[in-house]
C-alpha cells in the first residue's frame, strides 16, 4: 500500500475518490462501514500546504516537492481538484487562527498574505466547496454587512481531526427541509446587505439545492415549478411561516426580498391579480387581500403537504393560527344555570362527550339522517352562552376553532366567498387529522353569530350580493356538515329561518332567577355570607357576565388598597355596572335602610 492510499483494511464498501494534481485517476477504495481510517495524517498535510501557501502569499513554489505530494493528498482525501484543495487547507487554517469564528474571503487573503483578488479569481472552486458540503455560508459573527461569511463545518472538523473519511452520504441523510428552508431564509435574509442580485440569489438557492439534494421534498417542489425565482419564493414564504413562526407576511415585504426593482412593478401586478405561477399552481393564497402593501400570503394546503407532508396542515391549524384554543389552556370554570338551562346544558354536554358523541353519530348515520351537530345558543348578553361552549370543550377535551366574524367581510369581490369557503374547508380538515391521528374532532365556534346568519336582505348592491352569496355557502356546508358547530347569538329574532332548521339544538339563555344569582355571588366571593350574597342579589339584576366584571373591580380595588373589599364599596362598585342602571325595585342610591 502506498503512502497516498487510503486504508483498505476490513472492508464491505466500495467509494470513489478522485481527482489528484494536474490529472485525473479513478480509484476504487474499499472502506469500512464504521471509522473508516485514513493512512496518511490528515491535518497534517493540511497544515503543510497552509504553510507554504501563507509563505508564498498564496503562490506555491514549484521545487516544494513535500507541498504538492501533500495537495495531492488532500486532493484524495476531499476528492477535489487542486485549486480547492488549496482553498480548503487556508480556510481550515485561518478558520483555526480566529478561534473557529466565521471567515470571509477576506481573512483568508490577510491570514495568506495576498491579495484578495487572487481568491476571488477561484471563486467559483469556493462555490462548488460549498456544494460539496466541505464548506459551509454562515451567518456574520456581528452587524458586519455587504459580505459573504463561511465556516468549516463540524462534521468535516471531527472527520479532519479523527483521521477519517468524511461520510458525506451519512450527513446528507440527517438533512430536512426545516434545515433547508432556515438556510433559505438565511441568504434572502442577508441579500440587500450583501448587494446581491436576484439572479445571484437564485444561484445561491440552485447551490443549496444541490447541497440538500437527499431531502425528497425539494425533488417534488422542482418537478412542480421548473423556475427557480418561483421556488424561491415559495421556500421563503415557507421560512416566514414555518420557520419564523410569523402568521403575517406581507406581499411587498416577499416581493423586495426576491426581486430586483426593475422587475417588482410586474411581480406585484401577478401577485395582485393572482396570475403568478404560485397561485396558478395553487401554491399560494390570500390570507388578506388589499393592495400590495397591505396583503397578506399564506401557503394553501397543498403546498404544504408537498413541503411538509401530512404534519404541513396540522403545523398551520394548530401552531400558527390565532384562533385555535387548544383545550388544555381553557381554565375550568363552575356554570350555574336556571333549572331548564341546567337539564338542556347537561344534555348536550352528554351529547359531544367522548363517550357518547361517536356512538350518537354512528346512529344517526345508520338511519341516512345527517350526523352533524349545528347548536345554538341565543339570549341576553352575560348569560353565559360563550363560557358555555369553553366549558363544553374543556369537559369533553376537544380544541375550539373559533372564527373571527369581521375576518369573513371584504370589500374585495369574491373574497369573502372564498374566505367562508376556505373556513369550512380548514375545520373539515382539522376534523379528517384528528380522526387519523386518534384525537377527538374540535368544535366550529361561530360567536355573535348573527352577523352572518342574519335575515337576508334584498340586493341592492354588490354588499347585498357578496352578503347573500356568503349565507348560500353557509347553508350548503350545514347541509352536509359532520362535525360540531355551536353559534351563539344576543339577537335570535334576526336569524334567518332557513339557518333556524338547520340547528338540531336551540338553547335560550335567560338571565339568572335570584337563587341562581346568589349561588353565582357565592362561587366568584366565597367569604360573603349567605345573608350579603341574598341582599346583593336582590338589589341588582345582574347577569353573570356583569357579576363577573364586579369580581374584577373588585380585585382591583383590593390591589390599590391591599385590603379586603367592605360589602357598602362591593354595592357601590355594583350601582355603577349600568349605564342609568337601576336596581329591582328601587332607584339608584341606597337608603338608610341599605346601610
Amino acid at each position: 500500500m502506498t503512502d497516498t492510499e487510503l486504508d483498505t483494511s476490513d472492508t464491505t464498501d466500495t467509494t470513489e475518490v478522485a481527482e489528484t494534481t494536474g490529472k485525473t485517476e479513478k480509484r476504487k477504495v474499499v472502506a469500512k462501514k464504521t471509522a473508516r481510517k485514513v493512512r496518511f495524517n490528515v491535518l497534517k498535510h493540511i497544515s503543510i500546504v497552509f504553510t507554504e501557501l501563507k509563505i508564498s502569499h498564496f503562490a506555491p513554489r514549484l521545487e516544494n516537492k513535500e507541498f504538492f505530494r501533500s495537495v495531492e493528498y488532500i486532493c484524495t482525501y476531499l476528492n477535489v481538484n487542486e485549486a480547492q484543495a488549496f482553498i480548503f487547507c487556508s480556510m481550515f487554517g485561518v478558520y483555526y487562527e480566529v478561534s473557529e469564528r466565521p471567515i470571509t474571503y477576506f481573512n483568508i487573503a490577510d491570514g495568506c498574505e495576498c491579495n484578495p483578488l487572487v481568491l476571488l479569481s477561484i471563486r467559483d472552486e469556493l462555490e462548488e466547496l460549498v456544494d460539496k458540503g466541505i464548506i459551509a455560508e454562515c451567518d456574520p459573527p456581528d452587524d458586519s454587512i455587504g459580505r459573504i461569511f463561511y465556516k468549516i463545518p463540524e462534521y468535516v472538523v471531527q472527520s479532519v481531526l479523527a483521521n477519517r473519511i468524511i461520510d458525506f452520504d451519512k450527513e446528507s441523510a440527517t438533512f430536512n427541509i426545516r434545515d433547508f428552508l432556515a438556510d433559505v431564509g438565511r441568504i434572502i435574509d442577508n441579500r440587500i446587505d450583501n448587494k446581491l442580485s436576484s439572479m445571484a440569489l437564485f444561484d445561491k438557492v440552485e447551490r443549496l439545492e444541490r447541497r440538500y439534494r437527499g431531502v425528497k421534498e425539494i425533488a417534488t417542489i422542482k418537478e412542480h415549478l421548473k423556475d427557480t425565482g418561483d421556488r424561491a419564493m415559495l421556500y421563503d414564504i415557507a421560512f416566514g411561516l414555518v420557520i419564523c413562526n410569523n402568521p403575517d407576511l406581507r406581499s411587498f415585504v416577499l416581493i423586495n426580498r426576491n426581486t430586483d426593482s426593475g422587475n417588482r412593478e410586474a411581480i406585484s401586478a401577478s401577485i395582485i391579480e393572482e396570475t403568478h405561477t404560485l397561485f396558478r399552481k395553487d401554491f399560494i393564497q390570500f390570507e388578506i387581500k388589499g393592495t400590495i402593501q397591505d396583503s397578506t400570503i399564506t401557503l394553501t394546503d397543498k403546498a404544504y403537504t408537498l413541503l411538509f407532508g401530512a404534519e404541513g396542515s396540522s403545523f398551520q391549524e394548530r401552531k400558527s393560527d390565532k384562533n385555535i384554543i387548544l383545550c388544555e389552556n381553557i381554565k375550568e370554570k363552575q356554570l350555574f344555570f336556571s333549572k331548564d338551562n341546567e337539564k338542556e346544558i347537561k344534555r348536550l354536554f352528554e351529547s359531544v362527550s367522548a363517550s357518547s358523541f361517536d356512538n350518537i353519530q354512528s346512529r344517526l348515520e345508520e338511519k341516512g339522517m345527517n350526523k352533524g351537530f349545528c347548536i345554538l345558543l341565543y339570549g341576553a348578553s352575560g348569560t353565559g352562552k360563550t363560557e358555555s361552549v369553553y366549558q363544553m370543550a374543556k369537559s369533553s377535551g376537544r380544541d375550539i376553532f373559533h372564527v373571527d366574524i369581521s375576518s369573513m367581510k371584504s370589500e374585495w369581490h369574491g373574497e369573502a366567498e372564498q374566505k367562508t369557503k376556505k373556513l369550512f374547508d380548514r375545520y373539515n380538515r382539522m376534523c379528517e387529522n384528528a380522526k387519523k391521528a386518534g384525537d377527538l374532532i374540535p368544535i366550529l365556534l361561530f360567536n355573535e353569530a348573527d352577523g352572518v346568519f342574519s335575515v337576508r336582505s334584498g340586493v341592492h348592491g354588490a354588499a347585498d350580493r357578496s352578503d347573500n352569496s356568503v349565507q348560500n355557502i353557509i347553508l350548503e356546508e350545514l347541509e352536509r356538515f359532520e362535525g360540531i358547530l355551536v353559534a351563539t347569538t344576543n339577537l335570535s329574532d334576526n336569524l334567518d329561518s332557513a339557518f333556524e332548521r338547520r340547528f338540531l339544538f336551540k338553547v335560550k339563555f335567560e338571565k339568572p332567577e335570584l337563587a341562581i344569582r346568589v349561588k353565582i355571588w357565592q362561587s366568584n366571593i366565597p367569604r360573603l355570607t349567605k345573608e350579603e350574597a341574598e341582599k346583593l342579589a336582590k338589589e341588582f339584576d345582574f347577569s353573570g357576565g356583569e357579576i363577573a366584571n364586579i369580581v374584577r373591580k373588585i380585585m382591583i380595588d383590593e390591589v390599590l388598597t391591599g385590603k379586603e373589599t367592605p360589602i357598602k364599596t362591593i354595592r357601590e362598585l355594583c350601582s355603577t355596572e349600568r349605564l342609568n342602571a337601576k336596581r329591582r325595585g328601587s332607584s339608584l342610591g341606597f337608603t338608610s335602610d341599605d346601610e
